[in-house]
């Protein structure tokens, strides 16, 4: 997809956050690309504009291991939260702010790799408080 038009990769991202959310039967999913220092949301998907609104009003930020994006990130590995209510080092404005709009409990984050360095994030969440997984279909 990125080969056929170089120079605007939104569909590329656009496809990705669809794909995640279905593979990992996500309710919500969303996409972040590291630019200068702060990962900045570049695609959502299934949000209402009031969580789509609360989702963009914590972004651009440093990627910092306080949120799973930021984590999978700094870690440059996968990073799963069954229940982000009972993560003890969860950032508290994700849960004043995305939070209390969005529900979500369960939240699933993966690196974006270019040459072996992450240059993004996929994020998928359930308002379930469960494990999100990848369906091998």
């Amino acid at each position: 997809m990125i080969s056929r038009s170089p120079t605007d990769i939104q569909p590329v991202f656009e496809a990705i956050v669809e794909s995640a959310a279905r593979l990992c039967e996500a309710e919500f999913s969303v996409v972040a690309r590291f630019d200068e220092g702060l990962l900045h949301l570049v695609a959502m998907n299934n949000m209402s504009s009031e969580e789509a609104e609360a989702h963009r009003s914590v972004y651009p930020r440093p990627p910092t291991r306080d949120y799973c994006m930021g984590r999978a990130f700094v870690d440059a590995q996968p990073v799963h939260f069954a229940d982000v209510m009972k993560e003890p080092d969860y950032a508290a404005w994700a849960l004043e702010v995305v939070q209390s709009v969005m529900g979500y409990r369960s939240f699933l984050a993966v690196p974006i790799f270019r040459k072996g360095n992450p240059i993004g994030v996929i994020g998928c969440r359930q308002t379930r408080s469960e494990a999100l997984h990848a369906h091998p279909d």
